[in-house]
């Protein structure tokens, strides 16, 4: 109902119909349901008339990633590549030297005196992508030489030795570092929120109201639009606690 007052269509899907699920590991308390999707207008529509919907795999939420496929949009005045912003990885912290590499990141990023916290951020994870590409190294391009390797074994024949000397190998080389009309609606509703208690919601936030709100976000939850999740945050508090506040 809500989607027809707005004027809006549900795009449909393809893949599992359930976008969310509780994470209980016994049958009888094991929930899914479809809670997202994705919704247009008729005028979006016939920008995009192949639209494609497709419920991804959830690997560390308890939501599926709704992936959008445009097609090929009319009357399109640039055809360019959409330009993605990098997100921090959380995998980063697995690393000895990420903490030095952010603090080194974000002294920099104090010493050019940024006009805003944004930029501060993506000066940090440009850093940290250049840290990632040039010492790291990308996992897909390890995930390529292991599945190479795994190919050449097995066409050479396989003895069980070589096999459990070749896992062994494997899972130490990826786990260690490589160098309508809501006014009527309000209108119909008492209000419930008194003038002191409107008082206390208007005070500014301090310190420790933000770092309990923190806590109790998930730690890789989606970020938002500074690309950096909360567990960035809490690991670099005691770093850039004085600048979040």
């Amino acid at each position: 109902m809500t989607l027809k007052d707005s004027g809006l269509h549900d795009l449909g899907f393809v893949g599992d119909p359930f976008t969310w699920r509780n994470n209980h590991h016994v049958a009888a308390s094991f929930t899914k349901e479809r809670l997202d999707r994705a919704a247009a207008n008729s005028a979006w529509r016939c920008i995009f008339p192949l639209v494609r919907v497709a419920n991804g795999d959830h690997r560390h939420s308890d939501h599926r990633p709704i992936i959008i496929d445009l097609g090929n949009k009319e009357n399109s005045e640039s055809n360019g590549p959409v330009q993605v912003l990098p997100k921090f990885e959380a995998r980063w912290l697995e690393e000895e030297e990420c903490e030095t590499r952010v603090m080194e990141a974000w002294g920099r990023a104090l010493e050019e005196m940024y006009d805003s916290m944004v930029e501060m951020q993506k000066n940090v994870l440009c850093d940290l992508w250049e840290w990632d590409r040039n010492v790291l190294g990308e996992l897909e391009r390890r995930i390529k030489r292991a599945k190479r390797e795994l190919e050449n074994c097995r066409q050479q024949g396989i003895s069980q030795e070589s096999v459990k000397n070749f896992i062994a190998n494997q899972y130490q080389y990826l786990f260690t570092s490589c160098v309508g009309q809501i006014d009527e609606v309000l209108n119909c509703v008492g209000s419930r929120v008194t003038q002191d208690m409107n008082e206390a919601l208007m005070e500014p936030f301090t310190g420790k109201e933000i770092w309990r709100a923190l806590e109790n976000i998930g730690n890789l939850k989606a970020p938002g639009a500074d690309s950096m999740p909360s567990i960035f945050y809490k690991k670099f508090w005691s770093l850039i606690g004085n600048q979040a506040k």
